[in-house]
């Protein structure tokens, strides 16, 4: 009989020890999602807080594309002269 006690609490410790490694790997994977998912809303904050930004003030928006768009007209223009 104390082959077979022995037996079972060597089992039940190897299981113990394995119960414990997955539970702490399935923690390491929760803390890297909960990392990963904080840090994509902090992405959209901060875009939609560029585009609140943005869309307040129109005028700068419209000003810089119009700029750009110069910009770019100008470079056409002086590439097909030469």
């Amino acid at each position: 009989m104390q082959g077979l006690q022995q037996t079972f609490y060597i089992i039940a410790i190897v299981y113990m020890v394995v119960q414990i490694i997955f539970w702490l790997g399935v923690g390491a994977i929760l803390f890297a999602l909960y990392r990963r998912i904080a840090q994509l809303s902090d992405n959209v904050e901060i875009k939609i807080g560029q585009v609140h930004e943005a869309l307040s003030h129109p005028g700068d928006l419209a000003a810089q594309a119009g700029a750009s768009l110069f910009q770019s007209i100008m470079q056409k223009l002086t590439h097909a002269r030469k």
